[in-house]
């Protein structure tokens, strides 16, 4: 076992530890979440899926948006992009890569269906990149609820400041890089080295990167034609603003309250831990943040608990069952048509 593994497993076991002890000092909190569950309004629960659907049309509809900003497709696809956008939300669910991983079922598509792979690349890493920085206007929101009510604790509000502070610094930095490709050569290259070096190895050489090209065309496409990206943009707002009201319904259906603002902070937090979280979908860490953040604002910890239950099941598992469903039925139906081709 190397040392990363290692210091992966230790903080991993001490993390789940971590979250066993928050389990059992609230123990005598466990009867409420149940009842809170088990009484839930049905109508809201209805409101939550139907919410849970347009969260996905989002994620599709920015798909599209993209694919018609890098000249690679348009809004008629969006019925072919439903299965792929699912696919590639549940492998980004499972595996942390900044949600770079989902552009295999994507690449898979544009080979099956001889599209330019460059153009289907860029458009889905233009998609990444758009739902980083629209996660500002969340986090601008919820700060200013925050800071009004004065009601977060201090780990959840260190957590806003260096999350905030991170895409700043990673926009500034994608802005200089898309001016200058060896600057992106570079930055593209310096993680690695960084790597090389803390194994005590030779620093890889900067060199030529088929990434890094397609980055920059996309950069150099949104320059020329900034109008056209701007829908894209508007669906990556909508993805939180959904992902908001899904957190919004679930805590009205528990009956902890109908506050929106409450909502915004709370579903911040959650994008937050599941994002710096070493378990994938920040499981366990997501829902103790979440639950933390309602409690703070004065709904009781039973039903805040029982509300971001709730919402992770709209906002984690149908995505995951759905996503690992579709696809495993695009994988089935490419092995098809390898068969008839080969045939």
């Amino acid at each position: 076992m190397n040392a990363s593994r290692f210091v992966r497993l230790v903080v991993g076991a001490a993390l789940v530890l971590a979250l066993v002890l928050v389990v059992y000092l609230n123990r005598h909190d466990l009867p409420d979440i149940e009842r809170a569950v088990e009484r839930s309004s049905h109508v809201w629960l209805a409101v939550g899926t139907g919410l849970f659907l347009v969260w996905l049309s989002m994620w599709t509809l920015l798909q599209v948006a993209c694919r018609r900003a890098v000249g690679a497709g348009g809004y008629h696809e969006f019925g072919r992009m439903v299965p792929l956008t699912s696919a590639a939300i549940a492998l980004n669910l499972v595996v942390k890569s900044s949600n770079l991983a989902g552009i295999v079922f994507f690449s898979a598509d544009a080979r099956r269906r001889n599209l330019p792979a460059t153009r289907v690349n860029s458009a889905y890493l233009l998609s990444v990149a758009f739902v980083d920085f629209a996660f500002i206007v969340p986090i601008a929101a919820a700060v200013v609820v925050a800071v009004h009510d004065r009601k977060l604790p201090w780990p959840e509000a260190v957590a806003v400041a260096v999350f905030t502070a991170l895409i700043l610094v990673r926009a500034a930095l994608l802005v200089a890089a898309f001016r200058n490709k060896d600057f992106l050569r570079r930055l593209h290259a310096l993680p690695f080295q960084l790597w090389d070096r803390v194994r005590r190895r030779s620093p890889r050489p900067v060199g030529e990167s088929a990434v890094v090209d397609e980055v920059y065309d996309v950069a150099q496409l949104i320059r020329r034609r900034p109008v056209a990206a701007a829908p894209a943009f508007a669906f990556a707002v909508g993805i939180d603003v959904v992902g908001i009201a899904m957190l919004w319904a679930a805590l009205a259906a528990v009956g902890g309250g109908e506050h929106f603002l409450v909502a915004v902070v709370a579903y911040v937090m959650s994008v937050i831990f599941a994002s710096i979280g070493l378990i994938p979908g920040g499981l366990g860490v997501t829902e103790v943040g979440a639950t933390a953040v309602l409690a703070a604002f004065g709904v009781p910890i039973g039903l805040a608990a029982a509300a971001v239950l709730i919402f992770r099941v709209w906002e984690y598992w149908l995505p995951l069952v759905t996503g690992l469903l579709t696809g495993w039925a695009l994988r089935v139906r490419d092995r098809r048509a390898d068969t008839e081709v080969l045939a």
